[in-house]
């Protein structure tokens, strides 16, 4: 880890690793899984093991992005202050952790990793959206210097920009933590009108891993109600229009059958 670099906030080689209820089990039942899975991480492989969201030890715990805020490079500082020791494992930074870095491990609802691509390369673009549109939003000076929080648009929505050499564009990565709430349609038209108030134009999206077909089906039905046309529409029509109006294939095209849980599971089409 220590000659790792990258893009993506991270604190280990195994950075993360959630446990979700998509059929036959209870969230609680995934907590439990996750401390049992915490305990052999910290105990058997000596890494130090943090629990989140559902699992977590401590309120304080709970977000992801809060237990890793200082990345891998911050942690030899965290594992030095009492407040953060980890759940399971060693609390102290030997030759195994600089190798190593820490994992959080935990159980959450399904969370969508989607990414809105920009007409632009300057990943400043794409930060002052991710900021406008985040939950949490951004922290600003005064004019006496004080720090001010600015909340974004959009509940149980992570966002942050960055610049992705491999598509020569720059990209408002997004993590959504709850679709019912906030779904895919909801945060590209607020990219694209926060990308409109600066000057910079959306040119479509890209989900990363995998999404519920019920999240997709309502982005459709979103669009097509738009139009008038959403009464009386086939799931197939619901699915093409979402593709369609969230500009799903602008960097490759989208196969619904490698995206779509539900039809990875062997349900398609009821």
């Amino acid at each position: 880890m220590s000659a790792h670099t990258g893009a993506h906030p991270r604190m280990g080689a195994c950075d993360v690793c959630p446990f979700v209820p998509v059929s036959g089990i209870t969230m609680l039942e995934c907590a439990d899984l996750a401390h049992r899975l915490g305990q052999k991480v910290g105990e058997g492989l000596g890494i130090p093991v943090f629990l989140y969201e559902r699992a977590a030890s401590s309120p304080g715990r709970k977000n992801l992005a809060d237990i890793r805020s200082g990345e891998y490079e911050c942690l030899e500082e965290m594992l030095k202050n009492p407040e953060w020791k980890p759940d399971f494992g060693p609390a102290d930074y030997s030759e195994r952790t600089k190798k190593t870095g820490a994992t959080v491990i935990g159980a959450r609802e399904f969370s969508i990793a989607y990414n809105i691509n920009l007409q632009s390369k300057a990943k400043k673009h794409a930060s002052t959206i991710a900021g406008r549109i985040r939950e949490k939003g951004v922290t600003v000076k005064d004019k006496k210097g004080r720090q001010k929080k600015i909340p974004g648009r959009l509940k149980h929505c992570k966002a942050i920009g960055w610049y992705v050499d491999e598509y020569k564009k720059a990209q408002v990565s997004v993590n959504l933590t709850d679709y019912h709430v906030t779904n895919m349609h909801h945060v590209y038209e607020a990219a694209k009108e926060e990308g409109i108030a600066i000057g910079v134009m959306v040119t479509g999206s890209q989900i990363v891993g995998l999404v519920p077909k019920r999240a997709l089906i309502e982005a459709g039905l979103f669009y097509l109600s738009k139009k008038g046309q959403a009464a009386f529409v086939s799931e197939k029509e619901s699915l093409e229009a979402a593709v369609r109006s969230l500009g799903l294939n602008d960097l490759a095209v989208l196969d619904p059958d490698e995206k779509i849980i539900e039809y990875l599971i062997g349900e398609k089409f009821t």
